[in-house]
């Protein structure tokens, strides 16, 4: 049963809400991230990560993806605030899919930023 677990990213899942095992692709829909100003957005090309520090409703979190590739940003605009418009995760084959949609402003454009990732971490603060 545990490489069972393991094949499927089956993990331990705490939070003040839950205790339960859950699978990562779970875990990540369980975001909710609409709305969510983001504070920092960082990317590490030597170590393949990229960091997202967002808060939501006085709870901040950063969100740590790790072995990042295929990074597209469509959108030409200048980015002086961001918030999540909308976030959409998948995994497939072991690889999971995020694209995120940025709202610039209000009246403003957005952009949308894609990638692929292998794991991910979620810290408080």
């Amino acid at each position: 049963m545990p490489q069972l677990r393991k094949a499927l990213g089956v993990v331990r899942h705490q939070s003040q809400q839950h205790d339960k095992l859950m699978t990562k692709i779970e875990i990540l829909n369980s975001l909710e991230l609409h709305d969510a100003n983001v504070e920092k957005l960082d990317i590490d090309f030597s170590q393949k990560t990229l960091r997202i520090k967002v808060e939501i409703l006085n709870n901040k979190k950063t969100l740590t993806f790790k072995d990042i590739r295929n990074l597209q940003l469509k959108g030409n605009h200048k980015m002086n605030e961001l918030e999540i418009s909308t976030v959409n995760f998948m995994f497939d084959n072991e690889i999971f899919t995020v694209e995120f949609v940025f709202l610039l402003g209000f009246g403003l454009p957005s952009i949308t930023l894609n990638f692929k990732f292998k794991d991910f971490e979620i810290a408080t603060s």
